[in-house]
């Protein structure tokens, strides 16, 4: 390929090429030798085959596509053969690359099965993250979370060979020591949770992070339901 493409978070690019294709001395030097025409195999001295496709050959089309992600917005860098960066940030944020010039779009689901129908169908399921909420002091879900909590764990069962990471916070409010007690309690409340909906307990790992990362910024001592939370990952 002759660009390069780097995600700067999880989410997944998806990459087409279309075109003529060039003779490349470094990528088929272990492969078979290069191709002789009928007149360079009868005429006398030395004959270049060129590395450029001919002028009736179509441009090669590289086409860049982010796709969605629950929760997350994805951001993906590509470099060009001309040194420049392009950013696709965000659903579906896209571009199509002639000949080193790109040209952004935005496309949508329809296009986005449309152009790469056969490689999504041979992906992995998307990975899921969602964030479930504690009533204080306690590893009880609230009212408001358990419906999300319920939807989650059905989809982690549908899951062939899920692997579950469940990660235990706190607000600051009691010591630090006592926060990453409840954030551990509160992390094996939904794995029992989870076994007992059939969720093989081999593939969930169970994790406290007590006060250390609050979604929202307080001082010490600070009742915070946003950080009283489960964070449920499954790929």
């Amino acid at each position: 390929m002759s660009r390069s493409a780097t995600l700067l978070t999880s989410s997944l690019l998806l990459t087409t090429l279309s075109g003529c294709s060039i003779y490349s001395g470094a990528v088929n030097s272990l492969g078979p030798d290069k191709p002789v025409s009928d007149i360079a195999a009868t005429t006398e001295g030395e004959v270049l085959l060129s590395t450029t496709p001919p002028p009736f050959c179509p441009a090669v089309v590289e086409t860049y596509m982010v796709m969605p992600e629950d929760g997350r917005t994805g951001i993906v860098d590509v470099a060009l053969v001309s040194g420049d960066q392009l950013v696709l940030e965000g659903d579906y944020a896209a571009a199509e690359v002639v000949g080193g010039v790109a040209t952004p779009f935005t496309g949508d689901a329809d296009s986005l099965r449309e152009t790469f129908g056969d490689s999504i169908s041979a992906l992995p399921p998307a990975p899921i993250y969602v964030p479930v909420y504690f009533y204080f002091d306690s590893d009880i879900l609230t009212e408001e979370s358990m419906a999300d909590a319920q939807r989650l764990y059905q989809a982690v069962l549908e899951r062939a060979a899920p692997e579950v990471i469940v990660t235990g916070h706190t607000d600051t409010s009691g010591s630090k020591a006592f926060n990453q007690t409840l954030g551990q309690r509160r992390a094996e409340a939904v794995r029992e949770d989870l076994i007992e909906i059939g969720v093989d307990p081999q593939t969930i790992t169970t994790r406290s992070l007590g006060e250390t990362q609050p979604v929202i910024e307080t001082g010490d001592g600070v009742r915070e339901p946003k950080n009283r939370r489960v964070e449920i990952n499954v790929r």
